[in-house]
């Protein structure tokens, strides 16, 4: 019985990245405002969706709250 391959890390982080900004865009919302929601700078913001950032838990946790999504529906890849 084959299994499915696990993701490398790299893969699961651009995965949770791709999932926060498609959230975002579904919400209608731009990066600034999710910035202001979240009480996180807008730098941080596009640096973490373009792949140069990790976000610190924290900091996932109030993006996640800003987008009304649960942590672990994004690290799942769940889509409301």
């Amino acid at each position: 019985m084959r299994t499915k391959p696990k993701p490398s890390s790299k893969a699961f982080a651009a995965d949770v990245r791709r999932q926060l900004s498609i959230l975002r865009e579904k919400r209608g919302m731009t990066q600034h405002e999710l910035a202001k929601r979240s009480g996180v700078d807008r730098k941080t913001v596009n640096r973490i969706e373009n792949g140069h950032f990790s976000p610190s838990m924290d900091t996932f946790f109030r993006i996640c709250g800003a987008l009304g999504a649960k942590p672990a529906d994004v690290l799942r890849g769940k889509r409301k």
